[in-house]
C-alpha cells in the first residue's frame, strides 16, 4: 500500500506533459502514509442520489491519480440531522479524527459542507485548500473573505427548464412550484424570485408552507391547463423528512398535470424532464480543479466555474403519459426508458441466429466453391479426354493408312519379284537354248558363264 501511495504521488506531481510541475512530494503524516491526500466532505448522506453522483464524479478523477487509499470521505448528513446542535459537534469530531492523518485538500460538497469549512476550516484543517462543488448560485460573500477557496457553482438553469416546459405545453396558464424551506430550497426560491413572478407571462405560484398531505391534496386538484415545477421537498412544514425518491414519487403520483424539474436525480421518478443539472458533472469539475491545486496552482488564481451546462433529459414514459411527441423535444435531448426493441429483448437469440446464418453462409460458400472447382476439374478432364481420343483417332487413322501403304508396297514388291523371276527364267532359257554361242566375261577377259 505504501508503494502504491508513493507511485500515485509521483504521478500526481509529474502530471500530464503539458501540466505544471508541483513542489516536492508531501511528507508522510503521523500515520506513516505518503502521497497527497484528499477529503471529500459531503453535506448529505450516502444513498442520497445527488450526493452519490457528485462523489462518483470526484472519485472518477482523483482515485486513478491518488489511489483509493488517499481519498477520504465524510458525510455530515445535514438533510436528516439539520439541528444546530448536531452540526456544532462536527468540528471537534473531525479535528480529533484527522489529528494524525494529514489532509492536503478538502473537497466541500454542497452548501452546508462549504459553510462548515468557511467557519471551521482553520481550526479543523488549518491552512488546507478547499475546492467546492454543488454550492447553489455561489456568491463571493459566502466565503467571508476566506483564502484558499475555489470551486464550482451549482447554477441550475431553472429558467431554461421552465421555458422548455412551456414550449412543450403551449396552453399552460399557471405554473405551480413545489419547494421546501431547507437551505437548498431557499436558494432555489431566491433564484426563482430573480426570474420574476411569471415566465412568458405565465404566473408562477409557490406551494410553500404545507405538510406532505396538504401538498398532495392540492396537487390532486390543480387545473388541467397548469404545470408543476418540482425543485425539492425534503422536509415538509411539520418537520418530517422524506427521501429524495419518496418525495418525488409522491408529488408526481398525486399531480394531475405534468411535472418538470431542473435536477437529473429526479428523472425516472415521475417528472417529464427539462434542462437538468448533473451531480456527476459537478463532482468531476471540482476534482479536476483539485488536481490543479495539488500540482501547485494557488486556489485564488483559479476562477470559480459558473454556468456548468445542464443536459436536456426526458422520460419516455412521462412523455407518452402526457402526450408529448418526441419530435418537439429540444435538439440534442436524451430520452430514458425508451421501449425495449425486439432486438434488445431477444439479443442473444438474434445473435445466435445471425451466427448460425453466417456459419451456414460460410459453409454454403465453401461447398459452392468446392462444387465449382470440381465442375471446372471435370470439364478440364472431359476436354483432355476428348483431345486424347481425337489424338488416338488421328494416330489410328494415320497408322491404318501407313499399314495400307505398306501392304500395297509389299504386294507391289511381290509382283515385281515374280516378274523378275519370270524374266530371269525366260532369259536363262533363251541363254541356254540359243543356237549361237553366248558368253559373259569380265573386262579383263575372264569368262563368267558360257551357254552350251
Amino acid at each position: 500500500m505504501r508503494l502504491r501511495a508513493l507511485l500515485a504521488a509521483l504521478a500526481l506531481l509529474l502530471g500530464p506533459a503539458a501540466g505544471p510541475v508541483a513542489p516536492g512530494p508531501a511528507a508522510p503524516g503521523a500515520d506513516g502514509a505518503a502521497g497527497p491526500r484528499v477529503l471529500g466532505l459531503h453535506s448529505y448522506y450516502k444513498g442520497y442520489k445527488w450526493a452519490d453522483d457528485e462523489h462518483r464524479g470526484i472519485t472518477s478523477v482523483l482515485e486513478p491519480v491518488l489511489g483509493v487509499e488517499n481519498v477520504f470521505v465524510e458525510y455530515m448528513d445535514t438533510k436528516r440531522f439539520y439541528e444546530p446542535r448536531h452540526v456544532a459537534q462536527l468540528p471537534e469530531v473531525y479535528r480529533r479524527k484527522y489529528a494524525d492523518h494529514r489532509i492536503d485538500l478538502v473537497v466541500g460538497v454542497d452548501d452546508r459542507a462549504v459553510e462548515f469549512l468557511v467557519e471551521h476550516r482553520d481550526e479543523v484543517f488549518p491552512g488546507t485548500p478547499v475546492v467546492f462543488c454543488g454550492v447553489n448560485y455561489f456568491g463571493e460573500e459566502k466565503l467571508k473573505a476566506r483564502r484558499l477557496f475555489t470551486g464550482v457553482s451549482e447554477d441550475a438553469d431553472l429558467g431554461e427548464s421552465l421555458e422548455t416546459a412551456l414550449d412543450l405545453h403551449p396552453g399552460t396558464r399557471r405554473i405551480y412550484v413545489v419547494n421546501d424551506d431547507t437551505e437548498t430550497g431557499l436558494a432555489v426560491s431566491a433564484r426563482l424570485a430573480e426570474l420574476g413572478p411569471s415566465v412568458r407571462g405565465v404566473p408562477m405560484e409557490p406551494l410553500h408552507g404545507l405538510s406532505m398531505e396538504q401538498l398532495l391534496a392540492r396537487l390532486r386538484t390543480l387545473p388541467s391547463d397548469s404545470l408543476v415545477f418540482f425543485a425539492f421537498f425534503f422536509r415538509d412544514a411539520e418537520g418530517r423528512v422524506f427521501g429524495y425518491d419518496e418525495s418525488a414519487r409522491l408529488v408526481t403520483g398525486a399531480s394531475r398535470v405534468p411535472v418538470y424539474g431542473a435536477w437529473d436525480f429526479n428523472l425516472g421518478l415521475g417528472i417529464v424532464g427539462g434542462k437538468l443539472t448533473s451531480g456527476f458533472d459537478q463532482g468531476e469539475a471540482a476534482a479536476r480543479i483539485a488536481l490543479r491545486v495539488l500540482r501547485g496552482e494557488a486556489p485564488e488564481s483559479i476562477p470559480v466555474v459558473r454556468g456548468l451546462p445542464g443536459r436536456y433529459l426526458f422520460d419516455h414514459l412521462e412523455l407518452v403519459r402526457w402526450g408529448v411527441p418526441a419530435s418537439r423535444l429540444p435538439r440534442g435531448s436524451t430520452v430514458i426508458n425508451l421501449p425495449e426493441s425486439a432486438f434488445a429483448r431477444y439479443r442473444k437469440v438474434f445473435l445466435a441466429g445471425a451466427g448460425a446464418l453466417v456459419l451456414l453462409g460460410v459453409l454454403n460458400a465453401v461447398l459452392a466453391l468446392n462444387i465449382s472447382r470440381r465442375k471446372l476439374a471435370e470439364e478440364a478432364l472431359r476436354r483432355h479426354q476428348e483431345t486424347l481420343e481425337e489424338t488416338i483417332r488421328q494416330r489410328s487413322a494415320e497408322l491404318s493408312r501407313a499399314n495400307e501403304e505398306l501392304r500395297r508396297d509389299i504386294l507391289e514388291r511381290e509382283r515385281t519379284e515374280r516378274a523378275l523371276r519370270v524374266a530371269e527364267s525366260n532369259l536363262r532359257s533363251i541363254f541356254e537354248n540359243a543356237a549361237e554361242g553366248i558368253y559373259q566375261s569380265t573386262p579383263s577377259g575372264r569368262f563368267l558363264t558360257v551357254n552350251p
